[in-house]
């Protein structure tokens, strides 16, 4: 298996753990009238930087290098390029947008946050499910030695222009949380 796949299968569990705390801190939100949006942000940041930095660059070249190779047998990849698949951004950013609006004094109904939260963590799972489950296993398949010594270059050059996701998604490293008040839910 390729070092690029391998890399990006370690960034999904990642992420999934990253999810987990989501999760969970919606689950507090939806049980408080308080609540430090912040870990929210943070996580929904550092989650912004993995992906912008290196996973989704690397991504996109490997699913262009297998559109490449199947030519007409693109139909394998329909799930891969769904409507809801495309949408998904928009979905994300509604819940940053609206964590960031709380954050800058702004009210947002809670049952909009937690929809919106939920929405945007289940349709990056879905996405995680459908890359492990039809795009990773269909690149092994058809992609060839040369293919994969080029995602390898590639990887090489988006680690060099990224010391670290934090840097490069614009977050200066804190060594923790960063520090503000606990906002409140209109």
């Amino acid at each position: 298996m390729s070092t690029a796949i391998t890399i990006l299968q370690g960034e999904h569990t990642r992420f999934q753990r990253l999810l987990t705390l989501l999760e969970h801190q919606l689950a507090n939100l939806q049980q408080t009238k308080t609540h430090d949006f912040s870990v929210l942000q943070d996580g929904l940041r550092t989650l912004d930087g993995y992906r912008e930095c290196i996973h989704q660059p690397l991504e996109q070249q490997l699913l262009e290098r297998v559109m490449r190779r199947i030519g007409r047998s693109r139909s394998l990849l329909r799930p891969l390029i769904t409507e809801d698949q495309l949408a998904f951004s928009s979905r994300y950013n509604a819940f940053r947008d609206s964590l960031d609006e709380v954050l800058a004094g702004g009210i947002v109904p809670k049952a909009t946050l937690m929809q919106r939260g939920s929405v945007a963590i289940a349709g990056l799972r879905r996405q995680i499910l459908i890359e492990e489950g039809a795009l990773f296993p269909l690149a092994t398949t058809v992609l060839q030695r040369r293919d994969w010594q080029a995602l390898e270059r590639q990887l090489a050059g988006l680690k060099q222009r990224s010391a670290n996701a934090q840097r490069c998604s614009g977050m200066a490293h804190t060594g923790g949380l960063i520090e503000r008040p606990p906002a409140r839910l209109g």
